[in-house]
């Protein structure tokens, strides 16, 4: 498939010229994926708050806490890459989606304005600042949703197009609660966990219908991907794909309705709406490789210059090895349950 993908491009795959810009995407894609999954509870997280009581934020906030620096690492990092490696795709791209991004910019900034701020408040004017946090999140939310939706109607300027983009981004809203609510399911044991189990329910059908709007859409929108997905041998692939996206939305449902007796398995609904997050993601690269830009720019075509991208790969090779180091060192407790003050030892001083 590689020396395929290459020779049509009429390079080989050893070329530098065929796998540098290859690497960057590889690159580009992982960053996407981990902004998507580790700043997705956040997001989910940040965004349930209006709907818990005073003492639930509280702790909600403080779960955040060791992981918030890193998670608005993502974004930015992501769009760094993107300007950099692929300038021709950032220079479509960004204006294809100038909105959504300054709604994705503008909920970032707020997010974490919000949050520094709540820290230094006072008492009263906390509430402010947790609605801020909220309102940034859902900002940031919706606007990573407005780009899946117009990518996956090809960027279409159509009315009907733009209606699809904000249904899109409400399901995209509803898929990071779904991860936030499903990870507070996995973290809390007492009234939090009650509540929690109620967002995950209903935040679940609205993300299983966003899956299948996606999915219609991109292949109803472009001929060529419904060709890639009904091909001979490709289609048992999507068929299997198809089935266990519907048999993990079952699966959470069953394990959220007895989660009073199965503490056992109460990590699942997490971990199967990361692998939801990834199955999305990887079914739109699966559909538009080898474009960046469907049917408009290619990932080779994209890229400014040869010894740019050398310069890139360079440092990437050194970023390859540092960041999934520091990732598991940074997210070592993500999956454990909420350490209370009775489990923490404190050292006293001695007299």
């Amino acid at each position: 498939m590689i020396e395929t993908l290459a020779g049509s491009l009429g390079l080989n795959s050893y070329d530098p010229g065929f796998w540098m810009p290859l690497l960057c995407f590889v690159v580009f894609l992982g960053v996407c994926i981990a902004g998507a999954v580790l700043d997705g509870f956040d997001l989910g997280v940040g965004m349930l708050m209006p709907f818990a009581t005073p003492e639930q934020r509280a702790r909600m906030f403080t779960f955040l806490g060791p992981w918030r620096d890193m998670n608005v690492f993502w974004i930015f990092l992501g769009c760094a890459i993107l300007l950099a490696a692929f300038p021709k795709a950032w220079a479509y791209v960004s204006g294809a989606l100038y909105l959504p991004l300054m709604l994705l910019a503008a909920g970032a900034l707020l997010r974490g304005i919000a949050y520094e701020f709540r820290l230094r408040a006072l008492v009263d004017g906390r509430p402010v600042f947790a609605a801020a946090f909220a309102a940034g999140s859902l900002l940031t939310a919706f606007g990573q949703g407005m780009v899946l939706g117009r990518i996956a109607v090809n960027f279409g300027n159509e009315p009907g197009s733009e209606l699809f983009a904000i249904f899109i981004a409400l399901c995209t809203v509803a898929t990071f609660i779904l991860l936030g609510a499903t990870w507070l399911l996995m973290r809390v044991d007492d009234d939090l966990q009650q509540q929690a189990r109620g967002w995950v329910r209903r935040a679940s059908r609205l993300t299983a219908a966003g899956v299948v709007a996606v999915s219609v859409a991109l292949g109803m929108v472009n001929s060529g991907v419904f060709f890639k997905w009904t091909e001979t041998t490709r289609l048992p692939v999507v068929l299997l794909g198809w089935f266990a996206m519907l048999a993990i939305f079952v699966i959470i449902e069953l394990v959220v309705r007895k989660v009073q007796r199965a503490r056992v398995l109460i990590w699942l609904p997490f971990i199967l709406t990361v692998v939801i997050v990834l199955g999305v993601i990887s079914g739109i690269v699966f559909s538009i490789f080898p474009f960046f830009v469907l049917d408009e720019v290619t990932i080779w075509e994209s890229v400014s210059s040869l010894e740019t991208t050398r310069i890139l790969v360079a440092g990437f090779f050194l970023f390859l090895i540092i960041l999934p180091l520091l990732v598991v060192w940074y997210y070592r407790d993500l999956l454990g349950k909420e350490r209370k003050a009775r489990d923490v030892s404190f050292m006293r001083r001695g007299d």
